[in-house]
C-alpha cells in the first residue's frame, strides 16, 4: 500500500481574485504564500476541487477555499492533465506572475525586444511563458534570448559599442524589481523610450536625476530562432 500523502496548509496571501482566459480556459486564481489556487471549468476536475499549483511541475486535486477563509488544510493528490492544458495552465500562471504586474509598471521591455528583434509580440511573449521567465529582469531577459538561438553581448557602458543596434537595461532606484528597457539605434542618437522620458541618447546623462540607475548595454545578434527553440 502507498503511504498516506501528508497533509500540507494553502494559505492566500490576499483574498484578491485573478481571472484570465487562454485558449478556451477560463482561469480565476489566487496568490498563495507558495504557488497559486485556482479553479477553470474547462479542466477535468471535480467542480467541488480546486488546482494548487505548488509550482510548475507540481499540480494537485485539492478541495475549494471556503467562503472567506484563508488557510486550507489539504490532502494533496496529484493532478493529471493534457499538453494542451498544461499549457493554458503555464500561460495563466505566467500571466498572473509577470504580465500582470507589468500592465502596472509598463511592457517597456516587450516593446524594446519586438522591434530590435523583429519578432512578433506574441511570439516574444511565447518565449518567456516557454521558459516561464520575468521580463523585468534582465537575467532572465539574457536567459531566454540564449535559450531562442541569440548571442548576447554585455556592455558596461553605451559607449562601448557604438554603431550597433543596442538595447540599455534600467531600474527605478526606488524599487529595483522595476526594471525599464530603452532601445538605442545604430546613428546613436535615435531611442525607443515606451515612457517618453528618454527621447534622445544624451538624455542617459540624467537618468540618476530622473530616479533611474542605468544597469548595463545589450547588444543581441540578429540570428534568427530554430523552428524548435520555443519549445526550450
Amino acid at each position: 500500500m502507498d503511504a498516506p500523502r501528508a497533509y500540507e496548509t494553502v494559505r492566500l496571501k490576499d483574498k484578491e481574485e485573478h481571472k484570465t482566459s487562454f485558449e478556451g480556459f477560463d482561469f480565476r486564481g489566487w496568490d498563495c504564500e507558495t504557488g497559486w489556487l485556482f479553479t477553470c471549468p474547462q479542466l477535468p476536475v471535480d467542480p467541488d476541487k480546486a488546482v494548487w499549483a505548488k509550482d510548475l511541475d507540481n499540480l494537485y486535486i485539492v478541495p475549494r477555499m471556503p467562503p472567506g477563509h484563508e488557510v486550507l488544510t489539504v490532502e494533496p493528490q496529484d493532478a493529471e492533465f493534457s499538453e494542451k492544458e498544461k499549457h493554458a495552465i503555464r500561460r495563466a500562471l505566467w500571466h498572473w506572475e509577470f504580465e500582470e504586474p507589468m500592465s502596472k509598471t509598463g511592457t517597456c521591455v516587450l516593446q524594446c525586444l519586438t522591434k530590435a528583434l523583429d519578432l512578433p509580440a506574441g511570439d516574444l511573449t511565447e518565449m518567456f511563458v516557454a521558459a516561464f521567465a520575468n521580463p523585468q529582469d534582465k537575467h532572465d531577459v539574457i536567459k531566454v534570448l540564449e535559450l531562442n538561438g541569440y548571442q548576447i553581448t554585455e556592455y558596461e557602458a553605451i559607449g562601448l559599442c557604438p554603431n550597433r543596434r543596442r538595447l540599455v537595461t534600467l531600474h527605478r532606484m526606488a524599487d529595483p524589481n522595476d526594471g525599464h528597457m530603452i532601445l538605442v539605434y545604430e546613428d546613436n542618437e535615435t531611442v525607443f523610450d515606451s515612457s517618453g522620458k528618454f527621447k534622445k541618447i544624451a538624455h542617459f546623462i540624467c537618468a540618476s536625476s530622473w530616479g533611474y540607475k542605468v544597469d548595463g548595454v545589450l547588444v543581441i545578434e540578429k540570428t534568427k530562432p530554430t523552428p524548435d527553440s520555443k519549445k526550450l
